[in-house]
Order: C-alpha cells, then sequence, then structure tokens
C-alpha cells in the first residue's frame, strides 16, 4: 500500500438500484453472468431492505482509498476480505461489527499478517473494548 501507512478501515455501503418494490421486475444483469445479478439486502446501520450491490471500501487513516469492490447485496462482508488477504500484507484493518469472525480473523494473521481488528458484541465471550489509533 501506498505512503507507509500500517492502519486502515474497511467498511461497506448499501447500493440501491431501484426500489424494493420493483426488485422482482428488474431486467439489470439478468443476461450474461449471474454472479453478478444484483439481489435483496439488509443494512442493519440503516435499517433497511434494499435491492442492489453492496459497495466494500479499504482506506487508510488518511481517508484515501486502498481497495474497493461491488459485491451483491446478500453477500457477507467477511467475503470482501477474502481478496484483501490476497493482495496486501502485515497491515492493521479495523472494522465494524460487520467483520466479526474469530476463524476469518486467524485465517488473516495466519495467511498475510493482517490484524483485522472490530469491536466485540457485549454478549459474547471474551469481550474487549477495541483498540482504535
Amino acid at each position: 500500500m501506498d505512503d507507509g501507512e500500517d492502519f486502515f478501515l474497511v467498511d461497506s455501503k448499501p447500493i440501491e438500484v431501484c426500489r424494493l418494490a420493483r426488485g422482482k421486475r428488474c431486467k439489470m444483469g439478468q443476461e450474461g453472468d449471474f454472479s453478478k445479478v444484483p439481489d435483496f439486502g439488509y443494512c442493519a446501520s440503516q435499517n433497511i431492505y434494499y435491492f442492489g450491490y453492496k459497495f466494500h471500501v479499504l482506506c487508510g487513516l488518511s481517508g484515501v482509498i486502498h481497495s474497493y469492490d461491488l459485491s451483491k447485496a446478500s453477500v457477507h462482508d467477511l467475503n470482501y476480505m477474502k481478496d484483501v488477504k490476497l493482495e496486501y500484507h502485515d497491515y492493521s484493518i479495523y472494522g465494524d461489527k460487520g467483520y466479526i469472525g474469530a476463524d476469518v480473523q486467524l485465517d488473516l494473521f495466519e495467511t498475510a499478517h493482517i490484524r483485522l481488528e472490530c469491536p466485540y458484541r457485549l454478549n459474547q465471550k471474551k469481550w474487549k473494548p477495541a483498540s482504535i489509533p
């Protein structure tokens, strides 16, 4: 990555293609590769259901975007981290509660020495507050 940054933030944002009521009639992406067809999803932070895509972003603490990806709305946020581990090594990445997963955190650290830090839920065992730089 650029500029000697060691700490990065990862998050996702819903991209709505059309209104929810028109989702079943939407013809966008119906021809060709079906893995890229928009889908129904739920955004917990905005408390909405939507039809479209999910935009994943990895940016540095300075605000510069280093990596991004577009996926179906139904795809979990942790699947983006599989792409990150192929491109980056020896960094600390901070995400929200959508990136909680002990097995994924362990896999990232073992394969690419990436520390994925995210706040634990209050009802989780071994809860500890996250340390954000």
